[in-house]
């Protein structure tokens, strides 16, 4: 695999290792633990974690 490859499956480990630790996390919670940048590069970092966590929206 690419380097790129691997540095985006350890991100997302430790995004999931931190949801699981935390039992529920929401983006800001996310962003501030992990450095995600801004908020579509979190929502996008989430989009690529879809397959493995539930999401709900609120407010919308």
């Amino acid at each position: 695999m690419h380097m790129q490859t691997h540095i985006k499956m350890n991100r997302q480990m430790m995004i999931l290792t931190s949801i699981r630790k935390l039992k529920f996390a929401t983006r800001r919670h996310l962003m501030a633990i992990h450095d995600m940048g801004g908020i579509r590069n979190a929502n996008r970092i989430l989009k690529d974690l879809s397959p493995y966590v539930n999401s709900t929206v609120y407010k919308k």
